[in-house]
């Protein structure tokens, strides 16, 4: 693996280490009322931005 990917993977990692992280932030909120429809959006979002990063990963380690 070429430094500039092995590089590109480490970052991809963190990103992906921090949004699962911020996910479980916001929706183990226990304190805060939040709807329904926003608990829904909010993990369909965080499930599918850390689905393209696992694709992404997988495709760089993939290559390696």
């Amino acid at each position: 693996m070429s430094a500039q990917a092995s590089e590109e993977l480490h970052s991809l990692q963190e990103e992906l280490e921090d949004l699962i992280a911020e996910r479980q932030f916001q929706l183990g909120q226990t304190g805060v009322h939040i709807s329904a429809k926003k608990v829904i959006a909010l993990r369909e979002y965080y499930d599918k931005e850390i689905g393209a990063l696992e694709q992404k990963i997988k495709a760089l380690e993939g290559n390696a």
